[in-house]
């Protein structure tokens, strides 16, 4: 809206195609700064949950490898443990504290995972009090919320990028 006024924009299809330019910048930096939110709580939750977490032991109830296509394949390890806390029995399925899953390229990787855990095994588990049914399996940070972090503070840059050369009316082809 003030940028056709500023660049002095007469054309339509100028107009046009600095509104599709304005729309582009929108939606990445939107993206960003979804990403950059969704890493930052994934980071608190795992923390919080680390910080706080009690053992118990768990028995392995299930395993299975997800497999999920898209841009490409991936392979998720599912691994069910069922714990008793505080006299109530739990059941949960997190590998580890973050909210995100950990994912693998191949299916062998995911299965190398699945093999850590037999169906039937008592292993220890760590329950979060502040959400008992959040039991985890592996006390260890997953890469998943830095990597969000990082892709948001990235996706967030381009943006801003984008942002000052239509604020300076480079005349710069946003594809």
């Amino acid at each position: 809206m003030i940028l056709p006024l500023l660049s002095g924009v007469d054309d339509d299809s100028d107009e046009t195609t600095a509104r599709k330019a304005r729309y582009r910048c929108g939606l990445v930096l939107v993206l960003g700064l979804v990403m950059l939110w969704g890493g930052s709580t994934d980071y608190v939750t795992q923390e919080d949950r680390l910080e706080n977490a009690i053992e118990v032991e768990a028995t392995i109830v299930e395993t299975d490898i997800d497999r999920q296509t898209g841009d490409g394949t991936r392979y998720y390890p599912a691994i069910e443990f069922e714990y008793r806390y505080d006299g109530t029995t739990y059941s949960s399925s997190n590998l580890n504290p973050a909210d995100s899953r950990s994912s693998h390229s191949t299916r062998s990787s995911a299965q190398s995972v699945v093999d850590q855990y037999p169906e039937g095994d008592t292993v220890t588990a760590y329950v979060p009090p502040s959400e008992p049914e959040g039991a985890f399996l592996e006390a260890d940070r997953s890469s998943g919320p830095y990597l969000f972090l990082l892709g948001g503070v990235l996706t967030t840059g381009y943006g801003l990028v984008m942002l000052r050369r239509l604020w300076r009316n480079d005349e710069v082809s946003i594809q």
